[in-house]
């Protein structure tokens, strides 16, 4: 891999190391479809989407988008013919709780849900924290067959359905992620393992919550509870990763019409957003406690590491007009700045995404010194092609944001801990 645009030498030949962890993404309402099918119930992008289809580009809505609620299996395929280490997925609050509130619990939602884990997990997509004992284990058998005893090593192995098995040279290679796992003597046995981690919300609020004022209302916070409650209590089990808010920001400015559209898409600028935004902050902490108090003791999972989206860079500055009592109240006026971008900055099929290779480098760095090095997960990125079969803007995207992490690695500048990773959202 040669590095260029700054990030090293042209001749400097640098690569992920083995604990560098690649993923793919999705959103419930951007893959499932299946909108008003068993038993699941409306949620506020089916409403935006069909009584104002006139808001979103080519009248287009996720009533079938690529139908995973059919086709899941085929999607977990394609997850293991990219050769991905994880998978980031989100779960439809309407399609759990129809209503909202636990009044209803729709079973067949459950069941999509559990048919997702289980197929994960039975295709070796594993959680990080999942037990091996199930699994028998004849390593020492393996590596004495193999002559390898006799001095220290390291050597790979994978689950292949109910034993482990030793991995080749070839797939030592060729696999990004080893973890180490168990000792034998002088042997040092590594463990490959796939892993996945669920989004409790992706935007995708219940109508009959917003028929109750949303986000902006507090009482989201003891619905939520309830949800994640009836979520960690179903699948906590296998899943060890959890994600509580996609992007909590995006969902504010579903109640401030000066920053964009998102459903609801209700303009309540300065004062809607401000309020939904105090609410997920609690209803978060919530969840945290929920399941800090109630599951992580039996379930042994984790909230605790930073999340982070990279998908472009903005060149800011003082915006002199922010002073103004005059203005409005807004989010997007208490920032304070203007935003805009390079004129020589490559563009893409989405107004507010270019390529700037150097955006992610500094974003890392700045995590790295503002909050200590924690472990790092980028749960999104990607680049907004124009639908058609030539995608090099894409690869450029990509490979340029690569060359700008594995400098960041290799020049000791991020991540102490393997959980640094790309996600390519389907």
């Amino acid at each position: 891999m040669f590095l260029q645009e700054g990030c090293a030498a042209q001749d400097e030949v640098l690569s992920f190391p083995d604990e560098f962890l690649f993923g793919a993404a999705s959103a419930a309402y951007q893959v499932e479809g299946a909108w008003d099918q068993d038993g699941k119930g409306e949620n506020i992008w089916d409403r935006l989407v069909h009584t104002h289809p006139e808001m979103i580009a080519d009248g287009q809505s996720g009533d079938v988008a690529t139908d995973a609620y059919h086709k899941y299996t085929e999607d977990i395929k394609a997850l293991l013919e990219l050769g991905v280490d994880f998978y980031r997925f989100s779960i439809s609050w309407s399609r759990i709780l129809p209503n909202g509130n636990i009044s209803v619990i729709n079973q067949p939602g459950i069941d999509y849900y559990n048919n997702i884990i289980n197929a994960l997990l039975a295709n070796n997509i594993q959680p990080v924290s999942a037990s091996l004992e199930p699994i028998l284990w004849d390593g020492e058998q393996e590596v004495e067959r193999h002559g390898l005893a006799s001095q220290p090593s390291k050597v790979s192995f994978r689950a292949n359905k109910n034993r482990w098995i030793m991995e080749t040279v070839m797939a030592l290679a060729t696999r990004q992620i080893l973890r180490k796992n168990y000792t034998f003597g002088n042997i040092s046995f590594l463990e490959n393992e796939r892993n996945f981690y669920v989004t409790i919300y992706h935007w995708d609020l219940p109508q009959p919550l917003q028929d109750l004022g949303g986000w902006p209302n507090s009482v989201m916070v003891d619905f939520f509870e309830d949800y994640a409650r009836i979520l960690f209590k179903n699948f906590g089990d296998r899943v060890k990763w959890w994600i509580t808010f996609n992007e909590p920001y995006e969902t504010t400015t579903g109640y401030s019409a000066s920053t964009g559209v998102d459903a609801p898409a209700i303009d309540l600028s300065g004062i809607g957003d401000y309020l939904a935004a105090h609410t997920i902050l609690k209803a978060h902490a919530t969840a945290y406690h929920v399941y800090d108090t109630e599951f992580r003791a039996q379930q042994n999972g984790t909230y605790d590491f930073y999340g982070m989206n990279h998908y472009s860079t903005n060149l800011v500055s003082l915006d002199p007009s922010a002073s103004n009592v005059a203005n409005p109240p807004s989010l997007w006026h208490d920032q304070g700045v203007n935003k805009e971008f390079d004129s020589s900055w490559t563009g893409s099929a989405a107004s507010w995404l270019k390529i700037v290779p150097w955006g992610i480098r500094k974003q890392l760095n700045w995590i790295k010194d503002q909050y200590g090095n924690p472990p790092l997960l980028i749960t999104e990125n990607g680049y907004a092609d124009y639908g058609d079969l030539s995608d090099t803007n894409r690869i450029i995207y990509y490979a340029k944001l690569r060359d700008a992490r594995v400098a960041s690695q290799w020049k000791g500048e991020v991540w102490r801990e393997p959980l640094a990773d790309q996600h390519i959202r389907f």
